[in-house]
């Protein structure tokens, strides 16, 4: 009984490798099969395709990963100065001195308030006193009104004292 085995693997610059004996170097035994066999899993792969594949993972992505290690490193770099520069101002500032912020801060939130009711204070007076212009523009007519009927009724009755003189 023969038994052909025929395996052929293709290399990716499309050469063929044969690493199992074919049907042209005539009929295997069963221990020259289990050389093979031995042989195959004892050594590694001798496939360029692996390392062929690597380099060209290699040479897509390379250039970005290069291009954004160089960002993140000129960013850290900044970052780091502003650190350094926040650092040197907070050292400045000695403790008087951030005393002296917050009694600051303290008044101005004092004042504001007080802003804001001068503010509705002022708002209420001008609210009231266009109230008092209306009226004192009413009552001031209703004066002209009344002093006319006086005027009026005067003068009908030194028209009939005329008259009867």
């Amino acid at each position: 009984m023969q038994t052909i085995i025929i395996a052929d693997t293709v290399a990716v610059d499309g050469s063929n490798i044969s690493s199992i004996p074919n049907q042209e170097h005539g009929p295997a035994t069963q221990t020259e099969k289990e050389d093979e066999i031995n042989s195959e899993t004892e050594l590694p792969h001798t496939s360029l395709a692996p390392t062929q594949l690597s380099k060209g993972f290699l040479n897509i992505f390379e250039p970005s990963l290069v291009r954004v290690r160089n960002q993140l490193k000129e960013l850290i770099g900044k970052q780091n100065k502003i650190y350094i520069d926040l650092s040197a101002e907070k050292f400045k500032l000695d403790n008087n001195d951030v005393v002296k912020l917050q009694q600051m801060m303290y008044n101005v939130k004092v004042y504001r308030e007080k802003l804001i009711k001068i503010q509705k204070q002022m708002h209420n007076l001008y609210q009231r006193m266009k109230i008092i212009k209306k009226r004192t523009a009413n009552i001031n007519s209703c004066k002209q009104k009344e002093l006319q009927r006086k005027l009026h009724k005067q003068q009908q009755e030194e028209l009939l004292i005329g008259k009867a003189e």
